[in-house]
C-alpha cells in the first residue's frame, strides 16, 4: 500500500513517517467526505484538521505508529499538510521555517525510517 502512494521528491523517496502522515491526512479527508459530503478540495477540511481535536488525533496516530517520533517532529509532519490554513499562516515565520525544515528532512529521506 505504501508503494502506491509514495511520492518522490527530487529523486528521493520520503521516509515512512512522512508517508504515514500523508496517509493519515488523506484518511481524514475521506472521513469528512463520508460524514459531511464535502469534496477534499473544500477549505473547511484543512481548517478542521488544523483545529486541536483533529490535529491531535493525527499527531497521536503518528506517534502510535512511530513511538520514538518526537513531539516536535510529529507536529511538523501534521502541519506540513495544513500550510494553507489560517492557523498555520498565523504562526511566526521562525516556527514555520522550523516545521518546513523538519518535514523536508523526512520528505527527502534524511530523517526517519527508510522505505524499502
Amino acid at each position: 500500500m505504501i508503494q502506491a502512494v509514495k511520492p518522490i521528491y527530487n529523486n528521493r523517496i520520503p521516509n515512512k513517517e512522512y508517508v504515514t502522515a500523508t496517509i493519515i491526512h488523506e484518511i481524514i479527508h475521506g472521513y469528512f467526505k463520508i460524514e459531511y459530503g464535502l469534496a477534499s478540495s473544500d477549505p473547511w477540511d484543512h481548517g478542521e484538521m488544523a483545529g486541536n481535536d483533529y490535529f491531535n488525533k493525527m499527531k497521536y496516530a503518528l506517534k502510535e505508529v512511530f513511538p520514538n517520533l518526537s513531539e516536535t517532529d510529529a507536529q511538523a509532519l501534521v502541519w506540513i499538510g495544513l500550510q494553507d490554513t489560517d492557523k498555520y499562516k498565523d504562526k511566526p515565520l521562525s516556527e514555520k521555517n522550523a516545521i518546513e525544515y523538519i518535514a523536508m528532512n523526512y520528505r527527502v529521506g534524511l530523517s526517519g525510517t527508510k522505505c524499502n
